[in-house]
């Protein structure tokens, strides 16, 4: 892109007079994990491990969450918690994670 910036709504292109670009409707679309769950289109895996740090001041706890309830709500296997005390760039507890890869392999 050869823009300084770019806008990823229309509310922020509709003000700035801008607009948005076809190709960043497509690149946001892409980044959004929940347009693919479910989807007849995608593979999802079947089971998921999410942690999300309870002091992440860069991601909304609602992030994880929703991810959590949409994958759940579809059937999927989902070991999800937050991380106490950890922030985004926490140390999460390898030893669990390596745990449940062995719990359900």
């Amino acid at each position: 892109m050869s823009v300084p910036s770019n806008n990823f709504t229309g509310f922020s292109g509709q003000r700035s007079g801008n607009g948005v670009t076809d190709e960043v409707k497509d690149r946001v679309y892409l980044m959004n994990a929940m347009n693919f769950i479910g989807d007849a289109r995608s593979t999802n895996a079947a089971k998921w491990y999410i942690r999300h740090g309870a002091i992440d001041r860069d991601t909304a706890f609602t992030v994880p969450l929703t991810l959590y309830t949409s994958l759940a709500n579809k059937g999927y296997l989902v070991n999800f918690a937050f991380a106490w005390e950890k922030p985004h760039t926490g140390d999460y507890d390898l030893d669990e994670v390596f745990a449940w890869i062995k719990e359900i392999l």
